[in-house]
């Protein structure tokens, strides 16, 4: 199942949308401030396949972006026909590749899925070229056999969008991949499950097609990166012990570290295994993860948000609502009314 982020298109952007006449040729759609919303927008010039390569200067290296592109045609009930162009580069970091796939499902739903006819995903300028449209029209119509690249691709895309899970014994895999977690990996995490002191750095082995252990070391939050890779992707499973309010807690965290200067074969089989390895730890060996991270490098890892997300501190109550004041009966003597904070004073005398 595909988990969206709860982020929505904004006023502006369903306005722009809505109100787009010949004249409009595309808009590029980011996530600012929580929203969807427009940054650019491209006027027609000429057909829109004359167009098509017209965007090409909003495709930065490190910037995902939705593109929103025209056609000339138009939908059976009158609306122009749109393309969903999905750009998500290879160096952006991995917290933004994941909004982006999440954010996808709600942008179609709100702006009109029957107005999207068709939808291409990216990591490239050149991938978004009118070349690459037309090929992609020719794999949906022919099912041409993919090459080793579009597979890659293909399967990143999978997986960051959502994977569905089926564990049935102590092998766990997401679609796309088979991959069983060795019986060292899953010592090193039983260790976990006894409370002990240990930092669990796994791997996945392409060669062996299966979750190996890389590292289970003793190490605070601090020297993290003395035990993990700086330049591969890595899953790592700690106890982070801290003292709050006066009694320690050890929650088990886990971190997904992915560098952006990793292998493209190598994020498409962590992104493949993420969901596999976190449910075999909390379903198959009942492990409770308090916390996930997805993470460019172990540097990222704030411990001050780290306590805050584990410990949300509680909404104090700005203002107090003053208490009922009986009205004096005739002829009595009134009694004042304490102040919050101070015991009521005096009262009415015999």
């Amino acid at each position: 199942m595909s988990h969206q982020s709860g982020i929505t298109p904004s006023r502006e952007l369903i306005d722009a949308f809505a109100g787009a006449s010949e004249s409009v040729r595309a808009l590029r759609v980011v996530i600012e401030n929580e929203n969807l919303t427009v940054a650019e927008s491209l006027a027609t010039s000429g057909t829109w396949e004359s167009d098509f390569s017209s965007f090409q200067s909003w495709l930065k290296p490190t910037e995902p972006s939705f593109i929103l592109y025209r056609k000339d045609g138009k939908t059976s009930s009158g609306d122009y026909e749109w393309i969903l162009l999905q750009y998500v580069p290879d160096h952006a970091k991995v917290r933004d590749k994941m909004l982006y796939a999440s954010t996808k499902a709600t942008l179609t739903k709100e702006l009109g899925d029957s107005k999207f006819v068709d939808t291409m995903y990216g990591t490239t300028a050149a991938e978004m070229s009118f070349e690459s449209y037309q090929k992609h029209l020719i794999h949906k119509t022919a099912e041409a056999p993919l090459t080793e690249r579009e597979l890659e691709l293909q399967t990143v895309k999978l997986a960051e969008s959502g994977a569905d899970i089926a564990i049935s014994s102590r092998r766990a895999h997401a679609q796309g991949v088979n991959f069983p977690i060795s019986p060292a990996a899953t010592d090193a995490l039983q260790q976990l499950k006894e409370k002990a002191d240990v930092t669990v750095v796994l791997t996945v082995d392409a060669a062996k097609e299966s979750i190996e252990l890389d590292k289970a070391e003793t190490a605070t939050l601090r020297t993290l990166g003395s035990i993990v890779p700086a330049d591969v992707p890595r899953f790592v499973f700690f106890a982070y012990s801290h003292d709050y309010e006066g009694q320690t807690s050890s929650p088990i965290v886990f971190a997904y570290i992915c560098p952006p200067k990793s292998k493209v074969k190598e994020r498409m089989l962590f992104s493949s295994s993420r969901a596999t390895i976190l449910s075999f730890v909390e379903e198959q060996l009942q492990i409770p993860v308090a916390r996930k991270l997805e993470l460019d490098t172990v540097d990222e890892v704030d411990e001050a948000e780290l306590l805050e997300s584990l410990h949300p501190k509680r909404a104090e109550v700005l203002t107090s609502k003053p208490a009922f004041a009986r009205p004096a009966r005739p002829g009595g003597r009134v009694t004042p009314r304490s102040r919050p904070g101070t015991p009521a004073q005096g009262g009415s005398t015999a």
